[in-house]
């Protein structure tokens, strides 16, 4: 079950434990706003987490903001490995 009201609430108080200077907590916060629809959220939350994470995983980071600002929420399977 997906419960995007409830991630949020968990994931806000995550950010909030850390002042919203942990890029996983942030990262957290944006599916949850994007599982529940709320995509302009998400995408600033993701915004905020690319800004904190290495540069090695700005463009993972990068393609999930892809994928927010087209309105679709994130999934294990995008995350599978191609062949």
């Amino acid at each position: 079950m997906r419960d995007g009201a409830t991630a949020i609430e968990l994931a806000t108080q995550a950010c909030e434990i850390a002042e919203y200077k942990n890029a996983g907590n942030l990262k957290a916060l944006a599916a949850a706003f994007a599982e529940d629809g709320q995509f302009t959220k998400a995408v600033g939350w993701q915004e905020k987490a690319i800004e904190l994470v290495p540069n090695k995983d700005k463009p993972a980071q990068q393609a999930i903001l892809k994928k927010y600002a087209a309105e679709e929420p994130l999934r294990v399977a995008d995350f599978a490995p191609t062949e």
